[in-house]
């Protein structure tokens, strides 16, 4: 892969993981877009990768907190557990069979009517939740699981869980941080032994996963914290105008004689 192929993969991975427009589905629709040659799996995971530890440093002294809460560390278990299964039982259906423009131009809409209706029930509520209770964070992960497929959005469906809670939105917002990294770096992991097994060693290693690590991490530090002050002041949607134009875009891209 070219470098400078790594370093806007790298920007797209940082700047579309946090906000709630869909990393997976950019990071196809990019290289299709510019007729790039397809990135590995691995390369893609190196990306995730950059934007989890982007959270981990972002939120260092959260963590630190979560940790010595045992009660906390059990929702975030809970929470990455329906996800968790998903993937790991159907990672090599999902990665073959739902990344065509067609699907993604689906669940673009899809994922665009929960935000929507989850932002609408949100503001109709009255009584709002500081915090997430058991009950909410297996919800929440319930949700995540629609993020499987490319252009539902992890945080734009774990956010849209929180605010059906009844979460206030910068609980929720946070919530949906802490539970999109245990997921990033077991899909790593997984990906890190697949890769390894297949190549007999670590000759699917290059200069271009490290170039796209260190971009996603930055761009997406950068991208945390106005995804939260953004949120939490404006709401979904502006991503939700977006979403709608790129789904367009997309049709009128693979049938422009319809």
């Amino acid at each position: 892969m070219v470098l400078m192929q790594a370093i806007v993969l790298g920007i797209v991975q940082g700047l579309t993981e946090f906000l709630p427009v869909s990393s997976s589905a950019h990071l196809i629709l990019v290289p299709k877009l510019f007729n790039w040659q397809e990135h590995t799996l691995f390369f893609d995971t190196a990306l995730h990768l950059g934007t989890a530890c982007a959270v981990i440093v972002y939120f260092a002294k959260d963590w630190l907190r979560i940790v010595k809460n045992k009660n906390y560390v059990l929702k975030v278990l809970i929470g990455i557990f329906p996800a968790g299964i998903l993937g790991f039982l159907f990672s090599d259906f999902i990665e073959v069979e739902t990344r065509s423009i067609s699907i993604i131009s689906i669940t673009l809409i899809a994922g665009t009517a929960v935000m929507l209706f989850s932002e609408k029930i949100f503001k109709q509520a009255t009584n709002l939740k500081t915090n997430v209770s058991i009950r909410d964070s297996l919800f929440i992960g319930v949700m995540q699981m629609l993020a499987i497929f490319p252009g539902m959005s992890r945080s734009g469906m774990t956010i849209s869980g929180g605010f059906l809670r009844k979460i206030k939105k910068d609980e929720a917002v946070k919530f949906s941080f802490y539970l999109a990294t245990p997921i990033i770096f077991g899909a790593a992991i997984y990906s890190f032994i697949k890769s390894f097994k297949n190549f007999g060693g670590l000759g699917f290693l290059e200069s271009s996963f490290a170039v796209g690590f260190i971009t996603s991490f930055v761009i997406g530090l950068l991208t945390i914290r106005f995804m939260i002050e953004y949120i939490r002041k404006r709401g979904f949607r502006i991503f939700l105008i977006y979403r709608l134009l790129l789904a367009l875009f997309i049709c009128l891209k693979s049938y422009p004689n319809t």
